[in-house]
């Protein structure tokens, strides 16, 4: 394979586009292809800051064509429909049809979607929480939930918003009696309910609780494990148990759900009237992937060696959310971008010992950093032996999210946009010092001569 210079990367997400990208750079001289389905590259751990308003659409999606200008990849923009590891083909369906791809080295990581786990109703009546599209609806839905639970008069309007605790049960528990007298219906609208306590979960539930709706949500994160946040620190994990407390997120621990329908959801012994029900507690390969005749784990992704390459079949490598790494003695690691990167730089390296003749690398996971973002600029961020929170840990968090950017150019927008607003911000604030002090010496000064007008 010493003269091989064909690699097909299908994917265009984390794994795909970053593989994509350090063979071009590392091997320029490589027939490069990336087959994605949709025309941008989503920066998915952004998409949370959606639902409150702190990034717009066009800061998280990068049009693909961008980002792979002058690096020589070509990008076929069409849905897999059909893949062949041991011919390193695959069949792709494009707007002109479907063609056949062929290669000397096949990357494989076209990510994940939803696992229902066939619960009765919930692919009818929960909504997803994965892609750019999905947030957006979301964010509509919510809005929309809102407004027709004020014009049914809760009472909870968003000027009167208060920090509540959150309410902590094992197994289940009661809802707090906030909403007593209330119109049941409204009560129910203004529910949202978030199925699964991993990042996506948390991070979810803290900017739900944060958005400025017309009225305050009422936000329940379900988990059927007796922990949020599995594979993450236990600091980590205090930081969020914190926050969402603060936030006024009702969290239920040991409490698998049953199945949905369109007025809540089912959990043990009991039904939870809601108007929103979000599902983040399980993803599976999209289909494709689910039906090759590889060794798969249970929920059907592709099982890889240390090496990222399917057993047996050389070349073929397979990376992301769509895969499970099987390496003796080590813990899963969490489902985020930062697995998919460190594996894209293994899958690129191996894809290029394959082709000429060198040594393969070993993948393992190294949690160089974990961060999370809890609530409207309330972030987590630990590298090493840094330890941020705050708006310190969303200011570490963004710097972080720059640096990853795969695009200089939307690198060097977002670092222009950011700052602006990061000084715009800094502006308000001393304006209102500012005010706030001039009131204050006002006041005082006018103290002072009603005590002067009384001596006399």
């Amino acid at each position: 394979m010493a003269d091989a210079g064909r690699v097909l990367v299908l994917g265009g997400g984390f794994g795909g586009v970053f593989t994509a990208l350090r063979l071009a750079r590392r091997a320029p001289e490589l027939a490069l292809t990336l087959v994605a389905r949709d025309p941008c590259f989503v920066f998915k751990p952004l998409l949370y800051d959606l639902l409150t308003g702190e990034v717009a659409p066009e800061e998280v999606a990068l049009p693909l064509a961008q980002v792979l200008a002058g690096s020589g990849i070509q990008l076929i923009e069409g849905e897999v429909v059909a893949i062949e590891p041991a011919a390193r083909a695959a069949i792709v369906r494009t707007a002109a049809g479907e063609q056949r791809l062929e290669a000397d080295a096949l990357v494989i990581a076209l990510g994940a979607e939803p696992a229902y786990r066939e619960l009765p109703g919930m692919a009818a009546h929960a909504l997803a929480a994965a892609t750019l599209e999905d947030f957006l609806r979301l964010r509509v839905h919510l809005e929309r939930m809102s407004a027709r639970a004020a014009a049914l008069g809760t009472g909870a309007s968003a000027s009167a918003r208060i920090a509540g605790g959150a309410q902590v049960a094992e197994g289940g528990g009661t809802a707090d009696a906030e909403g007593a007298g209330r119109p049941a219906e409204a009560e129910r609208l203004r529910r949202v309910v978030i199925c699964g306590a991993g990042p996506s979960g948390v991070e979810i539930a803290c900017k739900v609780a944060a958005m400025e709706l017309a009225v305050r949500p009422r936000v329940l994160l379900v988990e059927a494990r007796g922990d949020v946040l599995p594979g993450f620190s236990e600091e980590i994990k205090h930081q969020a148990y914190l926050a969402l407390r603060a936030a006024g997120v009702e969290l239920r621990l040991g409490s698998p759900v049953l199945g949905a329908d369109e007025h809540g959801i089912r959990l043990p012994g009991e039904h939870v009237p809601a108007g929103t029900v979000i599902w983040t507690a399980g993803q599976q390969p999209v289909g494709v992937v689910r039906g090759l005749s590889v060794p798969r784990s249970r929920d059907g992704r592709i099982c890889v060696g240390a090496t990222l390459e399917l057993p047996g079949q050389p070349a073929v490598f397979a990376i992301g959310d769509n895969a499970r790494c099987t390496i003796e003695g080590a813990e899963a690691p969490p489902e985020t971008a930062q697995v998919a990167v460190q594996q894209a730089a293994v899958a690129a390296h191996n894809v290029l010992a394959r082709l000429r003749g060198g040594t393969l690398r070993s993948y393992r996971y190294y949690p160089l950093a974990e961060t999370l973002t809890l609530g409207r600029g309330q972030d987590v961020f630990h590298l090493l032996g840094l330890r941020l929170r705050g708006e310190l840990g969303y200011l570490a968090r963004r710097c972080v999210y720059l640096a990853r950017m795969p695009s200089w150019r939307h690198r060097a927008r977002l670092a222009v946009r950011w700052g602006g607003a990061l000084v715009r911000e800094a502006w308000r604030r001393a304006g209102r010092a500012v005010l706030a002090a001039a009131a204050r010496d006002g006041a005082a000064a006018a103290g002072a001569e009603q005590g002067q007008a009384g001596a006399r």
